[in-house]
């Protein structure tokens, strides 16, 4: 469970998000990173109904950065009490996503107008926010300027299908989308404690990969027999 991971333990982070989770994990992730001095991103999305308005003040206090949507933003305002301005004194960066429009970047001397990448089809905007982050995060961790970094969480936002998940239904999915498009992304949840996965987790005490060797089979852009041998280790014992 995602509640049990402790970032205080991981020595090499550097950058962190608070995503929607379990109420538990939220508050706890939260805390740690910023007893770590680790900056992050207070991303409530979801998990908006989850939280008082006190609670969301304390989330706001903790984090370097906050994005939301142009809906989610009205959301939090109402509960906090606070306007996009107040909220923004409270952060390094207060970055409402709006679509098409591209995105807006609050900070405590003004407000950065990100014009969204041009983009040639749309076909569904499903997983474009966890995109535009992806790319917010690897401007952040570059040291790059808010300009910049929002351009790129722009651009990714609309290049990129995303897939999050595991199991066979994220095998099934990723073989598919290699034929939609050369740029997927997928982010492995490894939380699965049942099973052979559950006996890896308690016995060696490591993160089980049956998840992530089904994703990285699934996104081999070689035939069929390839993704076989990906699978070979499980099935035959043999080295890939």
């Amino acid at each position: 469970r995602s509640v049990d991971i402790d970032a205080r333990s991981i020595a090499a982070a550097r950058f962190g998000i608070v995503a929607p989770n379990t109420r538990e994990a939220m508050v706890k992730h939260a805390r740690e990173f910023a007893e770590r001095g680790i900056p992050f991103i207070f991303d409530p999305g979801q998990a908006l109904p989850l939280f008082d308005g006190a609670e969301f003040r304390a989330f706001i206090e903790q984090a370097d950065y906050v994005t939301v949507n142009d809906y989610e933003s009205n959301l939090l305002q109402q509960k906090t009490g606070w306007s996009e301005a107040k909220i923004a004194e409270h952060v390094t960066a207060y970055i409402v996503t709006r679509g098409p429009k591209g995105s807006l970047v609050h900070t405590r001397k003004g407000t950065l107008d990100i014009p969204p990448a041009a983009e040639r089809r749309i076909t569904d905007p499903t997983g474009c926010g966890d995109a535009y982050r992806a790319g917010l995060i690897f401007g952040l961790m570059r040291d790059m300027d808010l300009a910049t970094s929002g351009r790129i969480a722009s651009l990714m936002g609309a290049l990129k299908i995303v897939a999050l998940g595991g199991g066979h239904g994220l095998y099934a999915t990723l073989t598919a989308m290699r034929y939609l498009s050369r740029d997927v992304t997928t982010v492995v949840t490894v939380a699965d404690d049942g099973g052979s996965s559950g006996r890896m987790r308690a016995e060696l005490d490591v993160i089980p990969p049956g998840d992530l060797r089904m994703a990285l089979a699934a996104l081999l852009s070689a035939p069929a027999a390839l993704a076989d041998r990906a699978e070979g280790p499980h099935r035959d014992r043999r080295a890939l």
